[in-house]
């Protein structure tokens, strides 16, 4: 009797799961766009801080349901990211318990999937749990143990976003709509930050600066994973051109070299020339828009990079002071070659005495290191330098033993981002680590860039 059921009636369940995971991920991705235009509504009415209390108080929502659901966790954490700019300066003002409300929430992740990090397997997950101990371990002979232990919460971050990223296998489908979700956040929220910024409380233009390119880097990833949608890479590419354009015009200039990094890979990733051209196009179009309504804004942005490339200006002053700061760093280093300790670069700077050829204004004794590559030269030595250093190199080493172009790809671009944030940031940022424990989990078995194994022969007697 087994013999004369239809094949169609057994093959069912293995094409009805997949369609109903397509409409699950495209119904929660389509509602998580859509409540990102009503959030933005109600800022362009009743103030742009209540656009982000809504997307808040629903990222971190989406992320407790992502504790049992992780296909809602992914785009509650994804939400969270992005607005992680925003959320230190408007929302968790009430001083540095509340500023850390989202590390709390990926320290609990992290810790009650603490197995799961264990078993999976991973050169850049196993660098990064190292990374994470060895600041913890250095907290002991540190200056500032309550700076340290902020500096390990924000590099710990990695680690509980990783959870989110590779708990089950996501879906080309679920990437996708990450992608388009943070873009939409991103640029809806940055065209009307821009528009209403003189009514707004000052914030530092490079930390705002991440608010577009986290996004920006979550449509990197979605790109390859929108090459089977007749229009999904012609949606990535104007997402991705308005968030090209918001870090342009943030004037930061770490944020611009990042973002031409992103704009790189979105080109070489995008196949076709035709394709490729369009995406061209629509960044051109978008930059050109963006000048041409916030000129002011434009204007800061080229002084900007004029003065980095003016021969004539002091280098201290072509990059605000940041050379002063790395010298600083050399100097600590000297002095203590295996580090004065996690969190300990500001007491160690501002101890620091007269150099050759080095002169430190005392309104700049109280300042952190403001990159990464300095913090950890500084504060953690050789070993520091070494386990960073292997972190970011990670991932295009892995990448290149892939033999799928897309992960290549992927891999060398998220070293490159990695590479450049740290010599303009530090660990605070959970956009980089957004895109390392996306990158983590795209370079595991269950990356669905990966090809579908074909199904075995049954066996016969």
């Amino acid at each position: 009797m087994a013999a004369m059921i239809p094949m169609t009636t057994v093959a069912a369940p293995a094409r009805v799961r997949p369609a109903r995971a397509i409409r699950a991920s495209t119904a929660l991705g389509a509602g998580f766009v859509a409540l990102a235009l009503v959030a933005w509504a109600v800022a362009a009415v009743a103030g742009y801080r209540y656009g982000v209390y809504l997307l808040t108080a629903a990222g971190f929502g989406a992320a407790a349901i992502g504790l049992r659901s992780p296909r809602i966790g992914l785009l509650g954490v994804a939400v969270l990211c992005t607005l992680d700019p925003l959320m230190g300066w408007l929302v968790f003002t009430g001083g540095v318990l509340r500023w850390n409300t989202f590390n709390y929430l990926l320290l609990l992740v992290t810790l009650l999937w603490t197995p799961l990090l264990l078993r999976r397997r991973g050169l850049s997950l196993r660098i990064a749990q190292l990374c994470v101990l060895l600041l913890t371990l250095e907290l002991i002979m540190s200056p500032d143990r309550a700076r340290g232990i902020q500096d390990v919460l924000g590099f710990g971050a990695v680690l509980g976003l990783s959870v989110y990223c590779v708990r089950v296998r996501f879906s080309r489908d679920d990437w996708y709509w990450a992608g388009i979700v943070c873009g939409t956040i991103a640029v809806v929220g940055g065209m009307l930050f821009l528009a209403r910024q003189g009514s707004l409380p000052e914030i530092n233009r490079n930390a705002w600066a991440y608010f577009p390119l986290t996004a920006l880097f979550t449509l990197c990833v979605a790109l390859p994973c929108s090459l089977e949608r007749r229009r999904g890479p012609m949606i990535v590419s104007a997402l991705a051109s308005g968030c090209v354009a918001w870090a342009f015009l943030s004037a930061s200039r770490g944020a611009m070299l990042i973002a031409l990094a992103c704009a790189a890979y979105l080109l070489v990733a995008m196949p076709g020339l035709g394709r490729r051209t369009v995406l061209v196009g629509i960044v051109a179009i978008t930059l050109l828009g963006a000048a041409t309504q916030f000129t002011s804004l434009q204007e800061l942005a080229l002084e900007r990079v004029r003065v980095l490339f003016d021969p004539g200006t002091r280098l201290a002053d072509r990059t605000s002071h940041r050379s002063d700061l790395a010298r600083g760093g050399w100097y600590i280093f000297r002095q203590a070659p295996f580090g004065v300790g996690t969190g300990g670069f500001t007491s160690a700077w501002h101890e620091l005495g007269p150099r050759e050829g080095f002169e430190m204004a005392n309104r700049y004794r109280r300042l952190q290191a403001h990159a990464g590559w300095v913090k950890i030269l500084a504060e953690n030595g050789v070993p520091g330098l070494l386990v960073l250093g292997g972190f970011v190199l990670s991932f295009a080493v892995t990448g290149l033993r892939s033999r799928i172009r897309s992960l290549r790809r992927l891999g060398l671009m998220t070293t490159a981002v990695l590479a450049l944030a740290f010599t303009s940031t530090e660990y605070q940022n959970k956009g980089v680590w957004f895109l390392a424990a996306i990158t983590i989990a795209m370079m595991g078995p269950t990356s669905p860039l990966r090809p579908a194994r074909a199904p075995s022969a049954p066996r016969t007697r």
